[in-house]
């Protein structure tokens, strides 16, 4: 397990990276040291994670939510998150739009939707796209993708 890949669990976890230390029986320090790279994730650790995260009896390379993971982020804010764990791999955040102003509802607090890619997802903008790998050249290749992270949403009830 990468760095890259434990952030985008602990941020999927919608726990503070202190409060995913304490779960996984570590200490706020060690986490700190796992998610800059300098130490590297133990196969004990990622056993403990692929516990806390429900994927304990899956396959190394399956996360729940087969390639996609939908929840929040900590505290205060609470935002929504969309992550694709397989390539390209990304993090994305969803902001509920007022369907009659198609402006982000106020609650949404600041919202980047002028740079980078804005895809409308029904009451839904996926936007504040971070790729992980470089995302695709293909318009309609990125587009398909981005569709099926909208069809996450209407899952996650």
């Amino acid at each position: 397990m990468t760095p890259t890949e434990l952030r985008a669990l602990v941020l999927a976890s919608g726990l503070t990276n202190s409060e995913f230390a304490r779960r996984l029986g570590i200490t706020p320090r060690s986490m700190r040291r796992l998610l800059s790279g300098e130490t590297p994730v133990m196969p004990r650790t990622e056993a403990a994670i692929r516990r806390m995260m429900g994927a304990a009896d899956a396959p190394a390379s399956d996360w729940p939510r087969d390639e996609w993971i939908v929840g929040e982020g900590p505290p205060p804010s609470r935002r929504e998150y969309v992550i694709h764990t397989t390539a390209p791999r990304f993090i994305a955040r969803v902001v509920a739009m007022d369907v009659l102003t198609d402006e982000p509802e106020p609650d949404e607090e600041p919202v980047e939707v002028l740079e980078g890619v804005a895809y409308s997802a029904g009451d839904s903008l996926i936007c504040e796209i971070a790729w992980i790998d470089p995302p695709p050249a293909d318009p309609t290749v990125l587009s398909r993708l981005l569709d099926k992270a909208a069809d996450q949403l209407e899952w996650d009830v």
